[in-house]
């Protein structure tokens, strides 16, 4: 028969070679009876041997030494779980747990396992106090703190009612008046404007007061009297008289306890010049009426409210159906229906206002004047004007020089 080659080593119980050797060193074989394995039973467990088997009484395997063979010294790995202070099996982790307490852990009192430390707490920024179910050891140092400070809440902005209801509580209101101004083009620019036509209007949308001002009076140059506009044009303004004496007699009409309204009115009060308090007792906007509120904007982290806001125009076409401005501008049509408005929704309740806001966003979409005029005789008629001449003159080079290179 053929000599095993594992003569000494073999472990396989159905080895068809020859064990017999006459080497007296050899280990014995498997057939034959020795301190390292027995001819019958279970063959022991290797990992039993090395120390670190996990199956325990459930093993296949024989887990009793051989007489005389020394136990392997245990090789279990450190437990990772155990090290960041997550491990929940305690003493059945299969797994070594050394003798040492990780960092920043600490045994829990009345229980197994360890307490981690608070994320939070470490951060200053833990709201649970002594409730928290993590350890807080001493106090923290506000000033190690790495938490970014919490943004303030959102500042309360006052409503154009509680305006108006300090407008009634701070002053004697004799009567409610709105005064519209119409200007002329003294430059180019969107902002070259001077006074060209003051009306006023009382409590009852009566004309109180209507004068044409000349502005060459006040040497002032006109570039352009924007007639489509404001109707005015050279022959009438130089019926007008100078602006100082239009804003006197306006004065002489005007009580010093009246309360100005008007769309944007306090541009018309820039323009003559009129003071609060000795003119007049106060003035409101009702572009704060009818202002919608939109989605808020972040600014540094505190929230800022945005509004939508309409034009007269667009308001009163809206609201009473009447298209105030079809032609040209009337400064006394836009007195009185400023004051209109002003009278119906100043006592009107929150929801009503709410619903007319809603109603007005909702109706079509009334283009301004400057929108349909960009420029009307060289004169920016808005702020946009700069950017749609601009593109226009684009255009029109590249048109010519496309039609050039034909």
């Amino acid at each position: 028969m053929v000599l095993c080659r594992f003569d000494g080593r073999c472990t396989n119980r159905n080895c068809t070679f020859d064990h017999t050797s006459t080497n007296t060193n050899a280990l014995p074989t498997f057939h034959q009876p020795s301190q390292y394995c027995a001819p019958t039973g279970p063959r022991p467990c290797s990992f039993f041997l090395r120390g670190n088997c996990t199956s325990g009484a459930n093993c296949k395997f024989s887990h009793s030494l051989p007489s005389g063979l020394p136990p392997a010294p245990p090789t279990k790995r450190i437990c990772t779980f155990f090290q960041q202070g997550k491990c929940t099996r305690g003493e059945a982790c299969q797994y070594e747990h050394g003798v040492q307490v990780p960092e920043k852990q600490v045994p829990e009192v009345g229980g197994v396992g360890t307490k981690r430390v608070c994320s939070f707490w470490i951060r200053g920024a833990c709201n649970n106090g002594t409730t928290c179910k993590f350890l807080h050891e001493g106090t923290p140092d506000p000033s190690k703190s790495t938490a970014p400070p919490r943004p303030p809440p959102a500042v309360v902005t006052k409503t154009w009612r509680d305006d108006l209801t300090s407008i009634y509580t701070s002053h004697k209101i004799s009567g409610s008046y709105s005064i519209d101004v119409e200007c002329v083009a003294s430059g180019f620019g969107h902002r070259d404007r001077a006074v060209g036509r003051i009306a006023m209007v009382d409590s009852n949308c009566d004309l109180v007061y209507d004068r044409i001002v000349n502005p060459k009076l006040d040497g002032v140059e006109v570039a352009s009297y924007l007639e489509r506009l404001t109707g005015l044009n050279e022959e009438i303004c130089d019926q007008g008289v100078d602006l100082k004496t239009a804003v006197e007699g306006l004065k002489e009409k005007l009580p010093r306890d009246a309360l100005l309204v008007g769309q944007g009115i306090k541009h018309d009060i820039e323009w003559l010049s009129l003071s609060s308090g000795v003119d007049f007792a106060a003035s409101f906007d009702i572009a704060d009426m009818f202002k919608l509120r939109v989605k808020d904007k972040l600014v540094d982290g505190v929230p800022v409210p945005r509004y939508r806001f309409f034009s007269l125009r667009h308001t009163v076409l809206a609201l009473m159906g009447v298209d105030m401005q079809s032609a040209d501008h009337n400064p006394v049509d836009d007195a009185a229906y400023s004051l209109r408005l002003f009278l119906k929704y100043k006592d009107a309740e929150e929801g009503l206002l709410k619903a007319v806001r809603e109603s007005v966003s909702r109706a079509q979409v009334t283009r301004s004047f400057a929108d349909l005029w960009v420029v009307i005789e060289g004169v920016m008629m808005g702020a946009d004007a700069y950017r749609k001449v601009e593109n226009a003159r684009f255009i029109w080079r590249w048109w010519g020089e496309r039609k050039g290179g034909r």
